[in-house]
C-alpha cells in the first residue's frame, strides 16, 4: 500500500492530458497528410470508421434502429452485429456530432480513450506504489503500451481503459466493501463485449484466488461471499440483453465452433507461439497482419503484446526476484504457464482453436504495477547484470529479425518500420542503463527526469508507425484511404429505387457500400452466422468473417442480386478512364453506368431482383453446419467425398452457374416437391457457357418479384406465379425469421444450404417475413431486473454502513 501521499495537484488531470496530448503528437503525420481526418489501418478503416457513420445515419434519419440490417452482406441482425457500437459512450460522443464533423472527430476520441486509459492505470496502480511518480510513469505506460498500439486498428480502446478501473472496484469491494462500482463497470463490459467480458471474468476468478491465496485478500466468509455472488452474478445478468441474442446468433459460427479439443491439447503445434510471447516483451509490435518473425496468420492477426516502453521487463524481473511470493509474482507464475498450455489459453476464448492473446493485457497491466514497484526503488538499485541480459536478448533478436527480414521473408511488408524499431530500442536500453549508473557529462539522464524520459520513448513506436502509415506508397497512401472510405467526401447516389445489392470488386475494399447506405455484399464483420458461412462454403467462396469477391464470382453476383460495382479509381483520380490493369478485373457483365468523381459506378446487366422461382431442383447432401467443408483453397479427401456425392464441380465458376440453373435442396425437401419441380437433367447441368449464363440469368429475372421492399424488421414482396412453386430469397436461413404468405404462416425451407425459400401459390400473392431478435425480450427483461438488484442491494448496504457508523459514534461517547 502507499506510504507517501498525492504529492501533485489533481494527479488524474494530470495524467489525462499528458495522454490525451502525448498520443496527437504521436498521429500528428496522419492528421496532417489527410487535412484532420484520423485513420489508422486495416480493421479501423474498413470496419470501426464505417460502422460507426452508418450508425450515426440511422441515428439521425429518424427512423430509429433496424433488427435485421440489409446493409451488410446477406442481412444481419443489426443489434448483435453493432452492439459494440451502441453500447459504446466513447462512440456515442461521435453520434452527438454532426455528420459533416465525424470523420474529423475520430482522433479526439482516440486521444480521450489513451488518456482515460493513462488515468485508470495510474487509479490502479496508486494502490500499490509508493510515489506518485511512479503511478504517473505506469499510466503512461500503460496508455502507450504494446497492446495499445498494435491494437488501435480494432475497436477494443473501451475494454482496454476499462479494465484498471475494474479491478480497482473489484479490490475495493473485497478489501474495503464498497458496493455498486464494480457490478456496474462488469455489466457494461458485458454489453461492449461479451466476449472480452468472459476473458475478464475468468481472469479475474484466478487474480482473487492467487490474492487470496497470498493472503492478500482477507480470508472469505460468508458475507464475503455473498457481496461477490450478488455483484458478480448480477452484474453479469444485467448484461443479459446483449449477451443471450450474441450466444444464440453466434454459437454457430465457423469460427465459433472450431473447438481445440480436436487439436493439440498440452503443446503448441506452431513453436512460434512461445517464442512470439518472449519476444513481445522487447520489440514493439508491428502492424496488425504484418508480423516480421512469425508469418501465421493467427499469430499475427492476435500476437500477446506484452512490450512496455523504456523498462522492458527488466522492473518486472528486478521486483519478481525482490518479491518471489508477493501476489503479482505468483499471479504472472499463473499466467505464464497458461500462455504456454494450448488448452488453458484457449480457455480465454472459450477453448476456440483459434489461437488468441488479447487477454495478455490483463497480466501486462501487473507487469506495469510493478514495474511501478521497481520505479520506486531505481535510485537504490544498480542492476548491471539484468541490464546486460536484456542488451543481450535485444541483440538477438536484432539479428534474428535481420535473417528472417532479409534472408527467409525477403518481400515481407513493414521492413523500414522494423528497422527503426530497432533502431529506436538502441537509445532506450542506454537511457536505462544511465539511469542506473550516471554520467556527469549525461545529467539531464538521470531519475530525477524519469517521467519525461518515459514519455519521449512512449510516443516514439506510435509516431514512427504513424509516419510509416503515411510514406507508404510515396506519401500517397492517406490520400487514397480517405479516397476509398469517402469517395474524397463527393457522395455515392445512385438514382435507382429497386432493392439492389452492391459489390467493390474492382477496389476490392469491404464495406465500402455501407458508406452510403447500400447493400454491400462484400462485407466483413466478426458476427456473420453459420448458415452464412455454410451457404459460400458451399458455393466455393470460403467465408468466416468476411467476403471477398474475384471477377471469376459474376454468376454468384448475379444470384444475390448485385446490381452496381462501385470502384474507387485509384491510378486515375479526379479522372474517368480506368487503367488497363484494372479494368483485367472487371466482374463479367458489368458495364460503366456512371461517374461520381473519381468513383466510377458499373452496372450488372445481368442482375436479378431477389426473390425467383425455378423448373428444376439439384439434390445436395447437407454437410455440419458451420463446418466449412467447402472450402476451396485448402480441399482435403472429405470435401472431394462431398463433391462428387453432391455432383458439384470443383470449379468454383461452374458451380455460381449452377446456383442459376435450379435450386439446391436435400433429400427430404426433394420428396416433398418433387410434384412440382423436376431434376435438373445432365445436360444443362454440363452446359456452363457464357451465353447460356446470361440466358439462366434472363430466366430467373423473368420469375422474379414484382414489389420487394425490405425494413427494419424483414421484407414484403409480392410476386405473380404461373403455378404453386418455391420462391427463393436470398437472405440467410433463421429460425428467427416467420415467414407469412397473405398474412398466413408459413414454412421457410432452408435452401443451397443456408439461404432460404418459401412455398407460394399460383396466382398474385404476398410474400412477408418478419424478424425477431433472438432472446432480446427475454435478456431486457434479465438486465432491468439485474441492475434494479444491483441498486436496491447497494441502498441497503449504504443504509447499514451508516447505521453501523452511528451505533459505532454513540457507544464511543
Amino acid at each position: 500500500m502507499p506510504e507517501e501521499k498525492y504529492t501533485i495537484k489533481h494527479p488524474l488531470i494530470k495524467v489525462f492530458f499528458t495522454a490525451f496530448f502525448l498520443f496527437l503528437i504521436s498521429v500528428s503525420p496522419i492528421l496532417i497528410m489527410s487535412k484532420g481526418v484520423y485513420l489508422w489501418e486495416g480493421d479501423y478503416n474498413v470496419q470501426t470508421i464505417v460502422f460507426i457513420e452508418r450508425m450515426h445515419r440511422m441515428l439521425h434519419s429518424g427512423n430509429g434502429l433496424p433488427a435485421f440490417d440489409w446493409g451488410s452482406m446477406l442481412g444481419m441482425d443489426f443489434f448483435t452485429s453493432y452492439h459494440d457500437h451502441l453500447f459504446s459512450p466513447f462512440d456515442w460522443l461521435l453520434y452527438a456530432l454532426p455528420y459533416s464533423a465525424v470523420p474529423y472527430a475520430h482522433s479526439a476520441v482516440a486521444a480521450i480513450k489513451v488518456g482515460l486509459a493513462a488515468v485508470t492505470a495510474y487509479v490502479y496502480c496508486r494502490q500499490f506504489v509508493k510515489k506518485d511518480r511512479s503511478a504517473f510513469i505506469c499510466g503512461m505506460l500503460y496508455a502507450f503500451s504494446g497492446f495499445q498500439l498494435f491494437n488501435l486498428v480494432y475497436q477494443f480502446g473501451d475494454r482496454y481503459l476499462m479494465f484498471p478501473l475494474l479491478l480497482y472496484s473489484f479490490d475495493q469491494l473485497v478489501i474495503n466493501k464498497r458496493p455498486f462500482c464494480f457490478a456496474a463497470l462488469l455489466g457494461l463490459n458485458c454489453l461492449i463485449s461479451p466476449y472480452f467480458a468472459w476473458m475478464i471474468c475468468l481472469f479475474m476468478l484466478i487474480y482473487y484466488i492467487v490474492r487470496t491465496a497470498t493472503k492478500s485478500y482477507p480470508r472469505l466468509d460468508l458475507k464475503l461471499f455473498l457481496r461477490l455472488a450478488v455483484e458478480t452474478g448480477f452484474g453479469v445478468l444485467s448484461g443479459a440483453v446483449v449477451m443471450l441474442p450474441f450466444y444464440l446468433l453466434i454459437s454457430d459460427n465457423t469460427r465459433a465452433n472450431n473447438s481445440i479439443f480436436g487439436h493439440s491439447l498440452i503443446v503448441y503445434e506452431n513453436l512460434g507461439v512461445v517464442l512470439s510471447i518472449i519476444k513481445s516483451m522487447f520489440f514493439p509490435p508491428a502492424i496488425c497482419a504484418n508480423d516480421w518473425y512469425f508469418r501465421d496468420v493467427q499469430l499475427s492477426i492476435s500476437p500477446p503484446q506484452l512490450f512496455i516502453p523504456v523498462f522492458f521487463v527488466l522492473g518486472v524481473w528486478i521486483i519478481f526476484r525482490k518479491e518471489n511470493k508477493a501476489w503479482y509474482s505468483v499471479l504472472l507464475k499463473v499466467c505464464a504457464v497458461i500462455a504456454c498450455v494450448p488448452v488453458l489459453n484457449s480457455a480465454f476464448s472459450m477453448f476456440n482453436n483459434n489461437y488468441y492473446a488479447r487477454w495478455m493485457f490483463m497480466p501486462l497491466l501487473i507487469m506495469i504495477m510493478m514495474t511501478g514497484r521497481y520505479v520506486d526503488i531505481i535510485e537504490e538499485m544498480r542492476p548491471k547484470k539484468e541490464v546486460i541480459t536484456c542488451s543481450a536478448i535485444l541483440v538477438f533478436w536484432g539479428l534474428y529479425g535481420i535473417y528472417s527480414v532479409f534472408a527467409e521473408y525477403p518481400t515481407i511488408v513493414g521492413t523500414e518500420l522494423w528497422i527503426i524499431h530497432a533502431v529506436l530500442i538502441v537509445p532506450e536500453i542506454i537511457v536505462l542503463f544511465m539511469i542506473h549508473f550516471p554520467h556527469k557529462e549525461l545529467k539531464f539522464i538521470s531519475a530525477d527526469n524519469l517521467k519525461r524520459i518515459v514519455c519521449v520513448f512512449c510516443i516514439l513506436p506510435f509516431l514512427v508507425t504513424s509516419y510509416f502509415m503515411i510514406e507508404a506508397d510515396g506519401f500517397e497512401h492517406i490520400d487514397h484511404e480517405v479516397g476509398t472510405i469517402w469517395n474524397n467526401f463527393n457522395p455515392v447516389k445512385i438514382d435507382d429505387d429497386e432493392f439492389f445489392r452492391t459489390t467493390s470488386g474492382m477496389s476490392d475494399k469491404l464495406n465500402r457500400g455501407m458508406m452510403w447506405d447500400y447493400p454491400t455484399l462484400e462485407h466483413f464483420n466478426s458476427m456473420i452466422t453459420g448458415d452464412t458461412c455454410n451457404f459460400f462454403d458451399t458455393a466455393g467462396n470460403g467465408c468466416t468473417q468476411a467476403l471477398t469477391l474475384a471477377k471469376d464470382d459474376y454468376a454468384l453476383s448475379s444470384f444475390l442480386s448485385v446490381k452496381y460495382d462501385i470502384f474507387y479509381n485509384l491510378p486515375l483520380v479526379g479522372g474517368i478512364e480506368v487503367d488497363p490493369k484494372d479494368l483485367k478485373n472487371r466482374i463479367e457483365g458489368f458495364e460503366q453506368y456512371d461517374v461520381i468523381d473519381p468513383s466510377i459506378i458499373y452496372r450488372n446487366k445481368a442482375y436479378i431482383p431477389i426473390g425467383f422461382t425455378y423448373d428444376h431442383y439439384l439434390t445436395i447432401p447437407e454437410p455440419a453446419v458451420g463446418s466449412g467443408a467447402l472450402t476451396m483453397t485448402s480441399m482435403n479427401q472429405a470435401d472431394k467425398d462431398y463433391i462428387n456425392t453432391s455432383k458439384l464441380p470443383e470449379n468454383k465458376e461452374d458451380r455460381h452457374k449452377l446456383l442459376l440453373k435450379a435450386i439446391w435442396l436435400n433429400e427430404d425437401q426433394v420428396e416433398k416437391y418433387s410434384d412440382i419441380l423436376t431434376e435438373l437433367p445432365d445436360e444443362k447441368r454440363e452446359d456452363v457457357s457464357l451465353e447460356t449464363y446470361y440466358q439462366d440469368c434472363r430466366d430467373r429475372a423473368a420469375t422474379a418479384c414484382y414489389e420487394f421492399v425490405p425494413d427494419g424488421n424483414g421484407f414484403n414482396a409480392r410476386i405473380d406465379l404461373p403455378k404453386e412453386n418455391l420462391v427463393f430469397f436470398s437472405v440467410p436461413y433463421s429460425k428467427y425469421f416467420t415467414a407469412y404468405v397473405d398474412d398466413q404462416p408459413v414454412e421457410i425451407e432452408r435452401v443451397f444450404n443456408g439461404l432460404s425459400a418459401v412455398l407460394v401459390p399460383e396466382g398474385d400473392h404476398a410474400v412477408s417475413f418478419r424478424y425477431e431478435i433472438p432472446g432480446f425480450k427475454t435478456g431486457l427483461a434479465v438486465s432491468i431486473a439485474s441492475f434494479s438488484v444491483i441498486i436496491v442491494y447497494t441502498v441497503i448496504d449504504l443504509i447499514l454502513k451508516r447505521r453501523t457508523a452511528k451505533n459505532g459514534k454513540k457507544t464511543e461517547a
